[in-house]
């Protein structure tokens, strides 16, 4: 089973990081010459490293977004099953940690956060919804409030983007409106924080210099899914 699922995580660390912009169902493709690759170049892992991380045709750079998604896929599946024994929660949180994975990459890289890739975070929490029937209001309230949140903070400095308000929204949603609500936020903040402190006093960069924030939503979401499952 444990092999099984680490195949398994490859293979959707594979497929998550082939999506496109604007569509739910990708097909690996040169980021350069738009070739679709072929069955032999879509093994995970192996064809990355087969091909030296370039496009057997022209021969540029492929993305380190695909083997990075595929070698945590295939770590991180087998260690939820092994918590959790519920092949169903594994499939579903280990979806969800290879997405959080690849927003934050994208946005580090483009700056940008890609409709797509909310709307599959926000499927995976209806199919969780459906799972343990709970009563979905409080978590809607959740994440309505971390949307209100963010929006004001957005209005008034204008330092965060329409896909992080969307991201920290449906990222809220997973916990009912609590403590934990605050929590996820409050790390995320508290992270972004020092990081751009850093930033500003020890790399003495600029400080209009924009700084992407979904990776400290995604370690703020991660850090307080791990602190509910130990209290």
């Amino acid at each position: 089973m444990i092999l099984i699922l680490s195949i398994l995580g490859g293979i959707m660390g594979s497929y998550f990081s082939s999506l496109g912009k604007d569509h739910l169902i990708g097909r690996s493709k040169c980021g350069k010459c738009t070739k679709t690759l072929r069955p032999i170049e879509l093994i995970p892992i192996f064809s990355y490293l087969k091909l030296k991380g370039r496009c057997s045709i022209c021969m540029n750079k492929i993305n380190p977004l695909y083997i990075i998604l595929e070698i945590v896929g295939a770590i991180v599946y087998p260690i939820i099953y092994l918590f959790t024994k519920h092949i169903m929660i594994t499939i579903l949180f280990g979806s969800i940690i290879l997405l959080l994975l690849r927003i934050s990459i994208i946005d580090l890289q483009e700056g940008y956060i890609y409709i797509i890739d909310i709307l599959w975070i926000l499927l995976l929490r209806v199919i969780l919804f459906l799972i343990h029937m709970n009563n979905p209001i409080p978590y809607i309230l959740s994440g309505l409030s971390i949307a209100a949140l963010l929006l004001f903070i957005q209005i008034i400095s204008k330092g965060l983007g329409t896909g992080d308000i969307f991201y920290g929204m449906v990222l809220s949603s997973f916990f009912p409106l609590s403590l934990a609500t605050y929590y996820f936020i409050s790390w995320s903040f508290i992270l972004g924080g020092l990081i751009a402190a850093f930033k500003l006093y020890i790399l003495h960069k600029n400080r209009r210099d924009k700084m992407a924030f979904a990776p400290f939503l995604s370690i703020g979401f991660l850090i307080t899914i791990i602190w509910r499952s130990l209290c």
